[in-house]
């Protein structure tokens, strides 16, 4: 049910704050799984508590600070694209057999 608040003239659904809540939470529980994994994985002091809290009030700098474990240690956090590039411009066939082509040689 859509309802009008007339006092500021905006349109709302009514407990639409909880699933945003919900939603957020959600979100700040995975980075903290992916923090302590991370720091588990290359010894980094820290608890759990402190990963949520981090990730749940500060997340762009546990974002960061992941990415630059990762660096630190050689990894990448993008996942590898092939490199592929079709034969003419608009020929899917000749895309598809480059990316075979691709697999088949790694």
């Amino acid at each position: 049910a859509v309802v009008s608040t007339q006092s500021t003239g905006e349109l709302g659904v009514e407990g639409a704050f909880a699933i945003s809540w919900c939603c957020y939470l959600s979100f700040a529980f995975i980075l903290c799984a992916v923090r302590a994994a991370v720091r588990a994985q290359w010894g980094i002091n820290g608890n759990i508590v402190e990963d949520y809290f981090a990730s749940l009030l500060l997340y762009p700098s546990v974002c960061i600070q992941i990415s630059s474990a990762m660096e630190k240690e050689g990894r990448s956090t993008l996942m590898s694209q092939p490199d592929f590039q079709p034969s003419s411009p608009g020929d899917e066939e000749g895309l598809e057999c480059d990316v075979l082509k691709n697999e088949q040689a790694v």
